[in-house]
């Protein structure tokens, strides 16, 4: 993951190999799995890695312009998304959004 969106996988042991480039000139801030599968968190959106295709997931204030900054998945079963601006939690179904003070004019 990184600079130019390209995603690899593998391991240093076995090697790594490029999935794709699937985010020209953008960047992929993270990635994580989630219930069995693999989120990325980019410049432009929250993305599911299904095989070699990515989909845009979005929630209201979750859109295609949303800079998701960092992903993580806790103890209690939920994929939290920390933004530019906001946060959510998904259950694998749904997203919740928290409001955060300083950031309702958003």
């Amino acid at each position: 993951m990184g600079e130019d969106g390209i995603v690899l996988t593998g391991n240093a042991r076995a090697g790594f190999r490029s999935l794709g480039e699937f985010f020209p000139g953008d960047y992929i801030w993270s990635v994580r799995s989630f219930q069995g599968r693999t989120y990325l968190g980019t410049s432009h959106g929250l993305y599911l890695l299904e095989g070699s295709r990515v989909r845009l997931l979005t929630s209201g204030k979750l859109d295609g312009k949303t800079q998701v900054i960092s992903l993580d998945s806790v103890s209690d079963n939920a994929l939290w998304i920390a933004t530019d601006r906001h946060a959510f939690r998904y259950d694998g179904n749904a997203f919740t959004f928290y409001v955060h003070g300083d950031n309702v004019a958003y």
